[in-house]
């Protein structure tokens, strides 16, 4: 072959290597093959021109040009095709109707529907209560306000303000540079309710305007040259959520006098595409909750529209998968593992819509007891992670205003099935104590049972880091602490998806009540830097002692164990180290721990250095004292609204950050041990007054702690944590042992 036919099939393959990167989803990776193809081609020409000496020089690029001109013309064309290979997988999605087994024959009488149209639509009124998957508030709102809302053009999604379309619905729209907001945008969700209304209202302009948005959405992303309109386009969340969106707009459809065979063809190729695509296995995520609305929606469809050629391999795939995904996603205590109440109450609702779904149309595997026993499961979880304000724990990517009350699935598994968390947890009156060692998780209740004046406290505990780390925060070994019916320390939960620094910061261990070390106050939580785990918990005689330890960023060794002594005291103990292979120098201070306020609250010095009085912001009521010890020197501070670094900032909604107060004892030995003290005011407003909070006392000595307080009946109780976290619980000898010189005040091991 010589030189110039070289020249020629080289830029052809160039050519042909550019538009291969079309398979690829993200921009930068094309761009980093292109780059590689060009590279090559240039190589491979400088060495022709090499050995070919200057005589042969210009041919060699003259038909170098031309090839790549020539191949070039042709780029579009297959740019398109590869482009609609990587969305429409099966390639017989691009001939008309062809993924469906009844086609139209022999239709002469005029706006009359093709028999598989008829088919569908049949197969589409016996399907009973189609599974409906509401993702953590992407839309919400009055259901008729919303709908008139679309039916005007005007868009709001999430919390971001009114977006209003001119004319079709702008599919590329990014008004807030927002990723969830795209995605809401594409999911089709905001549809619910515009159908919702045409089902209670029968006014044909909310079904026209679902109709004009399908056909509108098909249009403009079903085929394009180099990407679709969005990224969310065909994300694989958002093809699961518009999928069933679909569905409930083909059943409310295809019963009106709207439907056209053009359409039909139209819309059921697209939800045909749409289960080709959550059937395939490149593009679905094990042990998460997107494979499981994959499976949900691939399910759903190959039930409710056995027309399709592929729905029984469908439908054996979406319940092969979906079985694998509740083995490895829920635990047999029913825990979501992926670090996030929010997820666990979107989880719990959507598999409680499929097992309605299977029930109704005897689909076994879903139907049965086994999956309405862990459906129980799942809501009692719920319970316990609801604080006395009705709100869930915002741990992880949690939305910090969601209210397990909101959720119908909760409402409706709990109501006469469960009994109270409160009920048989604990042997303490008023005192329980749930703890999931292997999830990671523990949550104390106490209630007003007691005497008079007990506050009615809980607290919440996360050592928890599971496989993948979904939705996790850098938050080991933090908690959350509610007491006299309001939180007092807290956890700032979910800012947002978008990149940048208040989402970074709000993952961040800045962000949470726990130890950072050197700078990693914002630094971004990479996957497999989680490793906590919960090594203990239990309760004795009102006394409740929880630990967990963590290995932080590959480098430090954190256990921290909580103790609890009803009333109203709770102890934090932290015992820092450094692993022995760690680069970190051991001797210069730049640990930080952190315990972070309710926006509400306020902390002031107290003439000791080493506590801090919180009061109300409001009224300046006293609510908490906090006494803070340790074997290494500190400094105190409150910041909040700090912004370089980041600190002292809440999230009260999606993408909206809020001054508040955390405490921060700075300057701490990366190798030290230290405690905080948090004693909670008593309420003295009731008629019978109150009485005095346990006196208790904490001595730091050779790297352990040592507890000391008087119990409800006047006896002398004491708890010590050795060096190693070992947890020994004892009465009047230690109390006599701590009798004497050695006994020591709330601060005397500064």
């Amino acid at each position: 072959m010589g030189h110039p036919a070289i020249a020629c099939v080289t830029s052809v393959l160039c050519v042909a290597a550019w538009s291969a990167t079309l398979f690829l989803h993200w921009p930068w990776r094309r761009a980093q093959i292109l780059s590689a193809a060009i590279v090559a081609i240039l190589v491979v020409l400088g060495w022709m021109i090499f050995r070919s000496g200057r005589t042969r020089f210009r041919i060699i690029a003259i038909w170098s040009v031309t090839a790549t001109l020539l191949a070039g013309l042709a780029h579009p064309v297959l740019g398109w095709v590869l482009s609609r290979a990587e969305y429409y997988p099966d390639v017989s999605e691009l001939l008309p109707a062809a993924i469906l087994s009844y086609q139209a024959k022999g239709i002469d009488e005029p706006g009359r529907l093709p028999p598989y149209v008829q088919t569908i639509r049949e197969q589409l009124d016996a399907a009973d209560h189609l599974p409906v998957l509401a993702h953590l508030g992407l839309v919400e709102g009055d259901a008729a306000n919303q709908a008139d809302a679309i039916v005007a053009n005007r868009y709001q999604l999430l919390n971001r303000p009114v977006h209003i379309m001119n004319g079709d619905t702008e599919w590329s729209a990014d008004p807030f540079g927002d990723r969830s907001w795209q995605l809401a945008l594409h999911s089709l969700q905001y549809l619910h309710f515009v159908l919702g209304r045409y089902r209670e209202t029968g006014e044909p302009r909310y079904l026209i305007t679902a109709e004009t948005i399908v056909i509108d959405w098909v249009d403009d992303n079903s085929a394009w040259f180099f990407h679709p309109p969005s990224e969310f386009s065909w994300d694989d969340h958002a093809v699961s959520l518009r999928s069933l969106v679909l569905l409930e707009f083909l059943k409310c459809w295809l019963s009106s006098a709207r439907p056209t065979e053009e359409k039909a063809r139209k819309i059921l190729r697209s939800l045909g595409a749409h289960a080709s695509y959550l059937g395939s296995s490149k593009r679905y995520f094990h042990r998460h909750n997107h494979g499981i609305d994959a499976d949900i929606a691939l399910l759903s469809i190959a039930v409710a529209i056995p027309a399709f050629t592929e729905s029984a391999r469908w439908r054996a795939t979406a319940i092969e998968r979906l079985r694998e995904q509740l083995k490895e996603t829920i635990s047999p205590s029913g825990v979501h593992l992926e670090h996030s109440p929010s997820y666990h109450l979107s989880t719990l609702q959507h598999l409680h819509e499929l097992h309605r779904f299977a029930r109704a149309m005897q689909i076994e595997e879903f139907a049965g007891d086994d999956v309405r026993a862990m459906l129980l499961k799942m809501a009692e979880y719920a319970r316990l992670v609801t604080m006395p304000d009705g709100k869930i724990v915002p741990f992880g990517d949690s939305r910090p205003d969601q209210s397990p009350s909101d959720m119908p699935a909760v409402t409706e598994l709990l109501a006469g099935n469960l009994p109270s968390a409160l009920e048989g947890k604990g042997g303490f009156p008023g005192l329980s104590l749930r703890v999931f060692e292997n999830e990671g998780y523990a949550f104390l209740r106490s209630s007003d049972a007691g005497a008079a004046g007990d506050p009615a406290v809980f607290l919440a505990f996360t050592a928890a880091s599971h496989a993948g780390l979904v939705h996790k925060h850098d938050d080991d070994l933090s908690f959350v602490l509610h007491g006299r019916g309001r939180p007092l320390l807290v956890d700032h939960g979910f800012y947002g998806y978008t990149p940048g620094e208040f989402r970074r910061y709000f993952v961040s261990r800045a962000a949470h009540s726990t130890v950072d070390f050197g700078n990693h106050a914002n630094a971004d939580f990479l996957e497999g830097d989680g490793s906590a785990t919960l090594v203990h918990g239990e309760e004795r005689e009102g006394v409740v002692a929880l630990q967990g330890l963590s290995r932080v960023r590959r480098a430090h060794d954190h256990r921290r164990t909580l103790l609890f002594i009803a009333p109203a005291t709770l102890v934090v103990f932290d015992q820092l180290g450094v692993l022995s292979d760690s680069s970190d120098d051991v001797t210069s201070p730049g640990a930080t721990i952190r315990y972070h306020l309710d926006p509400a609250l306020t902390a002031r010095r107290s003439p000791d250095p080493a506590r801090l009085m919180v009061h109300d912001r409001r009224t300046g009521a006293l609510v908490m004292r906090v006494d803070f010890l340790s074997t290494s020197r500190f400094d105190a501070g409150a910041p909040r609204g700090k912004r370089a670094p980041l600190s002292g900032w809440t999230s009260s909604a999606r993408s909206r950050a809020e001054p508040a107060e955390v405490m921060e004892f700075r300057g701490l030995s990366a190798v030290s041990s230290s405690a905080a003290r948090f004693e909670l005011v008593m309420d003295c407003s009731r008629p019978s007054g109150c009485r005095k909070s346990s006196d208790t006392q904490l001595m730091l000595r050779d790297g352990g702690l040592r507890v000391a307080w008087t119990d409800r009946r006047g006896g002398p109780q004491a708890v010590d944590i050795s060096p190693s976290g070992h947890i020994v619980w004892s009465r009047a000898r230690w109390i006599a042992s701590m009798s004497g010189k050695g006994r020591a005040g709330p601060i005397a091991a500064r």
